[in-house]
């Protein structure tokens, strides 16, 4: 990214991050839309419910439990600290203001557009688990929670076959080689040094 605003200026770098926004967030929708047609967003809800998906806080202090409120805070913290505060790709933001209550209003901006963000992939792990809940008797063909949306993206998604694997990894939330990677690990993708999964 360094080298990159070296030679583009910080106007590139911020009209790449719009496009890979709107591929992302593009993305995501699009999921949302195939899945609520499929599955349908009321029902999805319903099997969410049931199953305690839907649960918003988890203030249990049981150390056995992965996601609760308390690991969210305190590993939310570090990460935060470490991302906003040394991480040159979003210090970078700050110092192209012109004042600190810019930067301060670019920060909260970004608050609000990573707290829709997550909404939205949070809602799409609903409609993943309804989907493969109706589709697959309850279980997903893969072996790892991570590799359940990649295999929806692969497997049921047939009008992106022909799509960059770079926007795919885009909409899957992974980097192209550990996209490529999962694609292989699933099971069936072929071509993919041409850009094209011909999956069967």
């Amino acid at each position: 990214m360094i080298v990159f605003t070296l030679f583009g200026g910080i106007e590139a770098v911020v009209w790449i991050e719009v496009a890979q926004l709107a591929i992302y967030l593009g993305g995501a929708v699009a999921v949302m839309v195939v899945l609520g047609r499929d599955v349908g967003f009321g029902e999805a809800l319903a099997a969410g419910a049931a199953a305690g998906k839907l649960r918003v806080f988890d203030f249990s202090l049981d150390l056995t439990k992965t996601y609760n409120f308390w690991a969210g805070l305190i590993g939310g913290t570090f990460l935060t600290l470490s991302t906003h505060g040394t991480d040159q790709y979003l210090v970078q933001r700050y110092l192209c203001t012109d004042r600190p209550r810019s930067a301060a209003k670019a920060l909260l901006a970004s608050a609000a557009v990573v707290l829709v963000q997550f909404a939205m992939f949070l809602f799409i792990g609903v409609l993943l688990f309804a989907f493969y809940r109706t589709r697959y008797d309850g279980a997903a063909p893969v072996s790892a929670p991570d590799q359940v949306f990649p295999h929806f993206i692969a497997h049921h998604l047939p009008y992106l076959r022909t799509l960059p694997t770079a926007i795919i990894a885009n909409i899957a939330g992974k980097t192209e080689a550990e996209f490529v990677e999962m694609a292989a690990k699933i099971g069936g993708a072929k071509g993919l040094a041409g850009l094209e999964l011909n999956l069967s």
